[in-house]
């Protein structure tokens, strides 16, 4: 099952009529209409999470990724899709500056994350080379 991005497109052409002229005639309510909308769309997202989750667990047990990797992964995921979600809100009332921090604290929140995933890699390729002859 998948997503019908023909559908997608034109419930959010309606959406971008509808808060245009939100915006044009009461501009205190488009924020919220906007933040309503992509909220449903999350939500309709959230539908073919288990499906997703479902493919990462294949992945994961096919390359034989440790657990605590794996659970630092999906956190990566999702600091990735709540700072571009906040960060087009932002955007979107016309606040680029609180879009540009969020973005940029979720970087740094990636950074730290994945500190583990750093850690794992370079104590592989340690060990490689304290096994290997040169």
């Amino acid at each position: 099952m998948g997503i019908n991005i023909i559908s997608v497109a034109g419930i959010s052409l309606v959406i971008l009529v509808i808060s245009s002229l939100v915006k044009k005639y009461s501009p205190e309510f488009f924020i919220v209409l906007i933040t309503i909308s992509v909220s449903i769309f999350l939500i309709i997202l959230i539908s073919y999470l288990q499906n997703i989750l479902h493919e990462f667990d294949f992945l994961f047990k096919f390359s034989n990724i440790k657990q605590n990797l794996q659970i630092i992964i999906l956190k990566i995921i999702g600091i990735c899709i709540i700072s571009e979600f906040s960060s087009n809100i932002c955007k979107d009332s016309g606040n680029l500056s609180l879009a540009n921090n969020i973005i940029l604290f979720g970087k740094i929140s990636i950074i730290l994350t994945a500190m583990p995933i750093f850690k794992e890699f370079f104590e592989t390729i340690l060990n490689i080379l304290k096994n290997s002859r040169f």
